[in-house]
C-alpha cells in the first residue's frame, strides 16, 4: 500500500495563482476585518462620523443595520485571509464573485430603496469592487501567460 498522502487536483490548481493575486484578497480580508470593527465595536462613531447617518430618528434601528452589516464584514475577512493563505486555488474564483456579489446587489437597492441622505460609503465600495475585478482580470492573463501545457 502507497502511505503518501495524495491531495486532489482540480483544473485551477494546475494552475500557479500569482502571488499578487492571493495578496490583494488578504489585504481585502484585512480591510473588511477593519469595517468589521467599525461597524460592530463603535458603531455610533462610525454611522456618524464616516457614514455622516442623522440618528435623530430610529437611531438604534440604523445602529443594528450597521452592526449586522459588521458581521458579515468579519465572516468576509476572515474567509478572504483563509483562502489567501489556505485555499489559493480559490483566489481567482473569490476575485470574481466579489464585483458580481456587489454587481448584483447594486442592482437590488436600486429596485427596491430610495434614499434620503449621502451615501458616503459609495466611493469606497466601488473602489473596492473595482481592486477585485482588475486583480481578478490581471490574475486571468497572468495565469494564461504561465499556463504549462
Amino acid at each position: 500500500m502507497n502511505s503518501t498522502p495524495s491531495t486532489p487536483q482540480t483544473s485551477q490548481s494546475t494552475s500557479h495563482v500569482p502571488a499578487f493575486a492571493w495578496i490583494v484578497l488578504a489585504a481585502l480580508g484585512c480591510i473588511d476585518l477593519l469595517r468589521g470593527f467599525m461597524h460592530t465595536f463603535v458603531v455610533e462613531y462610525s454611522a456618524i462620523n464616516i457614514a455622516g447617518l442623522n440618528l435623530k430618528h430610529a437611531a438604534q434601528d440604523q445602529l443594528m443595520l450597521l452592526g449586522v452589516f459588521g458581521i458579515s464584514n468579519w465572516l468576509t475577512g476572515v474567509l478572504f485571509l483563509a483562502i489567501a493563505f489556505k485555499a489559493r486555488p480559490l483566489v481567482p474564483t473569490v476575485l470574481a464573485i466579489i464585483p458580481l456579489t456587489y454587481l448584483w446587489g447594486i442592482l437590488a437597492l436600486r429596485m427596491n430603496v430610495t434614499p434620503e441622505a449621502e451615501f458616503r460609503g459609495r466611493t469606497f465600495m466601488f473602489l473596492y469592487l473595482g481592486i477585485s475585478a482588475i486583480t481578478f482580470i490581471a490574475c486571468m492573463i497572468s495565469m494564461r501567460r504561465n499556463r504549462h501545457p
